[in-house]
Formats: structure tokens, C-alpha cells, sequence
């Protein structure tokens, strides 16, 4: 037990050590209701034809050439962060505990936080591919929903960022959704759906208020 405390509270292990103190400590409040699920949503509704720009855009793009979309961005952080804490304390307690003297083991940890990272990346995208089903946002099923309510899922809904639920044939299905702004809709209202972009999937909604 000393042995793995020392590991997890110095470099290079640390680094992961307090990413992943944050990540438990993101899903214990989500688990509570504090925390929404998409707070890092960075609203990845695009299309093969999307033209990157900004930090958001670069962000997107890295993401989308890795995998790693389809399901909410908290989810693949928290995988990332998972690995790379693994894989780093691993080659910790297995290679860097033995070397000396100390700038080979921080020049060598250095390179192992990056390591592991790169390697967390695949892993993780193969991984979310069985959960990204659970995130579609259309479905066949669907049909013509115009006019119809359904429930927001997101911590708020603008021009460019919206979820919500909708029930069909008994199931549940997310979509996206978008309202002009200002507007007070908010996570848990009943929305009606006005418009739809069947190109996008994307449907237009206003508060029934």
C-alpha cells in the first residue's frame, strides 16, 4: 500500500492521478444531480463537409479523426484519463522505480505521460463504439415528429447546442435540437418541436410557455 501511494502522488503517475481525482469526483456529483453529462458537450452535430475553424472546430476535427465521437465528450475524457492513468503507473512501478539517476526517471516520465496518452486514444475509441447506439440522435423510427413535445436533456438549448428525448413505440430516443435565443428552456422542460433539418437531424424547438 505505501508502495502504491508513492507511486499515484509522484511523477510522472500525479499528473493522471489528479485528472482522475477529478473525473471521480465529476460522476459522483453527476450521480447526485449535480453535474449534467454533456457539460463538455462540444456539440459535434457536423458533417463530412464541415470546415474547421477556432479552437472548438480544431478540437472537433481531432476528435472526429480519432473516433472519438458519437458519444457525450465526459464519457471519452473520463476513458482517456482512465488508460493513461493505468498504463503510467504500470511503467512507474515497473521501469521508472529502478532507474537512476533522477532527470533520467522525469525525462523518461515525461515521455511516458505522453506514451500512455497516445496509446489511451485507440483504446477508448474502440471502446465507445458499442455505446455510441445508445447516443444516436435519429432514428428511423422517428418519422414525422413535428408538433409534437419532447423532453430537454441538456443543460440548456441555443442557436447551436441542444439535446433531448422524445418517446416512441415505448423507447426512448435522443435527438438534437436548437431554439433561438433569449429563452429560459432549460434541462427537464417540455418543448414542442416546430421545424426540422432532415439533412442534419436536427429539429427546431420553442418553449410550450
Amino acid at each position: 500500500m505505501v508502495a502504491f501511494l508513492n507511486i499515484i502522488t509522484s511523477f510522472p503517475t500525479i499528473v493522471y492521478s489528479v485528472l482522475l481525482a477529478f473525473v471521480l469526483a465529476y460522476w459522483l456529483l453527476s450521480l447526485i444531480g449535480l453535474l449534467d453529462i454533456d457539460i463538455l458537450d462540444l456539440d459535434l452535430d457536423i458533417d463530412g463537409d464541415v470546415e474547421f475553424t477556432g479552437l472548438t472546430g480544431s478540437i472537433s476535427g481531432l476528435l472526429i479523426s480519432c473516433g472519438l465521437t458519437g458519444v457525450p465528450l465526459t464519457i471519452v475524457v473520463s476513458l482517456l484519463v482512465i488508460f493513461s492513468w493505468i498504463f503510467t503507473y504500470f511503467t512507474d512501478f515497473f521501469l521508472l522505480q529502478l532507474l537512476e539517476p533522477n532527470w533520467i526517471r522525469s525525462l523518461l516520465g515525461l515521455a511516458s505521460i505522453i506514451a500512455s496518452f497516445l496509446i489511451s486514444v485507440p483504446i477508448t475509441a474502440r471502446l465507445i463504439q458499442p455505446l455510441k447506439p445508445l447516443f444516436q440522435t435519429h432514428d428511423s423510427r422517428l418519422g414525422s415528429i413535428v408538433g409534437t413535445t419532447c423532453i430537454v436533456t441538456s443543460s440548456k438549448v441555443n442557436e447551436h447546442f441542444g439535446r433531448a428525448e422524445i418517446k416512441k413505440d415505448h423507447d426512448a430516443i435522443i435527438i438534437y435540437i436548437r431554439s433561438n435565443e433569449p429563452n429560459t428552456i432549460r434541462k427537464g422542460d417540455n418543448v414542442l418541436i416546430i421545424d426540422c433539418d432532415a439533412e442534419k437531424n436536427i429539429y427546431k424547438v420553442a418553449s410550450i410557455d
